[in-house]
């Protein structure tokens, strides 16, 4: 390049690091999602090693999981991808290492598109804040669906990048792809869209508080982006119908179930403030600290968004966050405000919003606060990760014990040429706190 200056023709030559710079950046990012899959691989190498088997997983694991399996209650994309990867059979090791990439790929680029700087301390505790959350145990307690469900985490993530850039250059075949990949995870488990909602609201945070003017063509942007993501959440709900139409879906199910207008409201006036309360508690059984650690990640958000003369930006960004984390549970006709299996999709990503708010806008003192909570959380998760792995896995041999129980005790009762079920769902020892599972063991005959 020349460039004159003075008189005299200056020639400056391109920066032999410009060429490399989208190679360094790709592999900064694949590193991290090396270290967050590696972690997952080490706090859960009980689980995994062992070849846990959850609830109803046995006829899986003997004989594969039919494609159509999710059909009848409203989940019809649940089990292509185990198809098309193992033919649809739970492998040992393998399922786990194949769902923990996607879950930690997907976080890693949820952290580039927050735009988090390229530091491993801004995006290993971003991303661990979701995956070592105790909110996943209650996903690997269903091993026949470890793959789809990490992968749908994925797919949001990609989904929403697309439709964010689609919106912004007007790029109607990523507009497309967008809606196609949030129809397929909507269309795999309707907890997508908690997911979906939520890391949209925390962009939208991160995006307010970056604006150094008025937000009027940031909420352009973002009513563009809205269309799409309610395009394809109309895409989802013609699929259900049309599956209802032909009597594959049982109504009954959960899944299928929505509330009027009237009766959400209803439900919001009556329970506003329970999102809020198991935010402050995450999980039961948890530690009294964990809760603590949402408060002072919220505090802390909320005086970086006062600090940058958007306070009120911010409280209403936290407020919608939270509500949109919840959004089925107030959409639904069950109660499901505790299912915690559920908000995996949501909570462990309102987290990371707050994280990521301090650390993209605040001082270094806040930075520094978000850090060490996030620390402190992180070595939480990890414990009570390993303790329900040690739970699991006493429930696996009181299982092993009371067959051999059972066989003792009815063996000699048993009519010769009658086949038998045992029933072995849940267990006791504590394993419905990771689960909620806790049912009793029985025979019955079947013909």
């Amino acid at each position: 390049m020349m460039k004159r200056q003075s008189g005299r023709t200056e020639v400056i030559l391109p920066d032999k690091n410009d060429n490399k710079k989208p190679e360094k950046d790709f592999q900064f990012w694949l590193k991290s999602a090396g270290w967050v899959w590696l972690a997952l691989v080490v706090v859960f190498s009980c689980y995994w090693s062992s070849f846990f088997l959850g609830n109803h997983d046995f006829r899986f694991v003997r004989y594969g999981v039919p494609v159509d399996s999710g059909v009848w209650e409203g989940r019809f994309m649940q089990f292509v991808l185990p198809k098309l990867l193992v033919d649809g059979h739970i492998l040992p090791v393998l399922n786990v290492f194949l769902g923990f990439a996607f879950l930690a790929l997907g976080v890693v680029l949820l952290a580039r598109w927050f735009g988090l700087a390229e530091k491993y301390r801004e995006v290993l505790p971003f991303a661990l804040l979701i995956v070592l959350n105790p909110y996943i145990l209650t996903q690997l307690y269903y091993v026949h669906q470890i793959l789809p469900i990490l992968f749908w985490h994925l797919l949001c993530v990609l989904g929403v990048i697309w439709i964010d850039k689609a919106a912004e250059e007007r790029r109607p075949g990523l507009a497309s792809a967008g809606v196609l990949a949030l129809g397929a995870a909507m269309g795999g488990y309707a907890a997508s869209l908690e997911l979906v909602l939520t890391v949209i609201a925390g962009k939208f945070w991160l995006d307010v508080l970056r604006a150094k003017k008025n937000v009027t063509a940031l909420l352009l942007h973002y009513i563009k982006f809205g269309m799409i993501v309610l395009a394809a959440l109309l895409c989802y709900a013609a699929v259900i119908e049309g599956i209802k139409s032909y009597g594959l879906i049982s109504l009954w199910m959960y899944n299928v179930q929505t509330l009027s207008f009237e009766s959400m409201l209803d439900k919001f006036w009556g329970n506003w403030h329970r999102p809020w309360v198991i935010l402050c508690s995450v999980f039961p059984f948890e530690k009294w600290v964990v809760g603590c650690g949402f408060l002072l990640l919220a505090v802390t958000a909320l005086a970086v968004s006062w600090k940058c003369r958007k306070l009120l930006w911010g409280v209403l960004c936290l407020t919608v966050s939270v509500y949109l984390a919840f959004i089925l549970a107030f959409l639904s006709p069950y109660d499901f405000f505790e299912k915690f299996r559920v908000h995996f999709f949501s909570v462990p990503y309102l987290l990371a919003v707050l994280f990521a708010v301090v650390f993209s806008c605040g001082t270094r003192g806040s930075r520094n606060t978000a850090f060490a909570t996030a620390i402190v959380l992180i070595c939480l998760y990890i414990g009570t990760n390993f303790y329900a792995q040690k739970i699991w896995l006493l429930g696996n041999k009181q299982d092993d014990l009371y067959v051999e129980r059972i066989k003792h005790d009815f063996l000699p009762r048993l009519v010769p040429g009658r086949k038998y079920r045992l029933a072995t769902l849940g267990g006791l020892y504590g394993r419905e706190k990771f689960a909620g599972v806790n049912n009793i063991y029985f025979l019955r005959t079947y013909d």
